[in-house]
């Protein structure tokens, strides 16, 4: 059940950002309910994880969209600060790939590009991150 309700929002994060984009509104009613879903989305996720992946020492997960559209949506509000957060929470959960197709360079560079734009660049969380990267 936990993953069916993890899984199913899936394609209402997708359509749901198309109409946000759309409409060129990332700060009205559908924006706040966008944000509702994508945390909802990352709870749920956490509790699958805490569950499971934890338990059996494994990720199952190779991407989060919702982590990605909820930087995103932060990001089109202005709320930098808030975005880094949420790179900076997927990357530690170990699923900094956005898009499931292998690449996991997006979400650093999502965090690097929200960092710097937050001024938040000399954080130790984000200089620790970024750095491990780099290694």
């Amino acid at each position: 059940a936990l993953l069916d309700k993890y899984y199913d929002s899936f394609p209402s994060i997708d359509n749901l950002w198309s109409v946000l984009y759309n409409l060129g509104d990332f700060n009205g009613s559908y924006a706040q309910d966008y944000e509702k879903l994508c945390i909802e989305n990352i709870m749920c996720f956490k509790d699958i994880y805490h569950e499971f992946c934890l338990q059996y020492n494994t990720v199952e997960f190779s991407c989060v969209p919702a982590y990605k559209r909820l930087a995103m949506l932060y990001e089109k509000q202005g709320k930098y600060d808030k975005a880094t957060m949420v790179c900076l929470e997927a990357i530690r959960y170990g699923v900094p790939n956005e898009y499931g197709d292998g690449d996991t360079g997006k979400m650093y560079s999502r965090l690097a590009r929200m960092a710097k734009k937050a001024g938040m660049l000399d954080s130790p969380d984000v200089k620790t991150i970024l750095i491990s990267k780099i290694d």
